[in-house]
């Protein structure tokens, strides 16, 4: 039996959180690997793989983030079974590469291919995902926030409970976000942005507008500007030499200073939602 025939009403059930949902998993997915995954190839004695793992998904977010920017300036629209088909093939390709990261062989062009094709195929998903958010007049950064919060408290559990570290925790983990929804886009009841539930324009705030307002190109560059005179890059120089350190700290065996930085974050992120 087929994953939308078993589900056909998922899709339904989720109501005007579905998009909200797509969001919050792709998200997810998006940071795994940065809070779980690389730990988890420390703590399990894997420093090689995990380096190579870690410059393999910095190069492919800067990959995927110039193809992101050039799709949603030509707008281009995919459906939402293709999606999810693209999705469940993601998913394969990061079963793929906790298997090699975890026995080998695991090298740094086959470990940035597979990431990067990860990355790309997603682009796509993350688009259905702002198209039903913004229908509804709804921000997706709380829903972002709240996959983050998601990310860091299994970064600490990862880090008080170190011997529970193995290839079959670590892999539905990491593949759970994407098979959620590959099934969820593949459901032959998913409704398109143009088909929200009833329930929606009622969960939409007064005044909210039903479409997506175009932005202009000048707005965008004067966006992109003041990001960059706001302390992005220092903000990114700071984030690059905290996360050096605390791999630094783990390799050595002491997880202490990870922890307190995790908790802190954590700390901090109820405040932000």
């Amino acid at each position: 039996m087929s994953h939308g025939v078993a589900f056909p009403f998922f899709p339904l059930a989720l109501g005007p959180f579905l998009g909200p949902f797509i969001i919050f998993m792709g998200h997810f997915a998006y940071l795994l690997p940065f809070y779980f995954t690389l730990n988890a190839l420390i703590l399990g004695n894997r420093q090689e793989a995990e380096w190579i793992m870690r410059s393999a998904l910095l190069k492919s977010m800067v990959i995927s983030g110039v193809a992101e920017i050039f799709w949603s300036t030509l707008c281009w629209q995919v459906s939402h079974r293709s999606c999810g088909i693209l999705t469940l093939a993601a998913a394969f390709l990061q079963s793929l590469q906790m298997f090699c990261a975890f026995f080998g062989p695991y090298d740094a062009l086959g470990a940035f291919a597979l990431q990067c094709a990860t990355q790309l195929l997603m682009i796509p998903v993350a688009q259905i995902g702002a198209q039903h958010t913004l229908k509804q007049g709804i921000s997706p950064a709380r829903y972002k926030i709240i996959a983050w919060l998601l990310s860091v408290v299994l970064a600490i559990v990862l880090l008080l409970f170190p011997s529970l570290v193995c290839f079959w925790l670590v892999l539905p983990c990491v593949v759970l976000p994407y098979t959620m929804l590959g099934i969820l886009l593949t459901a032959p009841s998913f409704p398109t942005a143009k088909e929200q539930p009833q329930s929606t324009a009622a969960a939409a705030p007064s005044g909210a507008s039903t479409g997506v307002s175009a932005v202009s190109a000048t707005a965008a560059a004067g966006f992109g500007v003041l990001g960059l005179l706001s302390g992005t890059i220092s903000e990114a120089l700071t984030d690059s030499a905290t996360t050096l350190a605390l791999r630094s700290e783990l390799k050595a065996g002491n997880s202490e200073l990870a922890l307190a930085n995790h908790v802190t974050v954590l700390s901090s992120m109820p405040w932000q939602i």
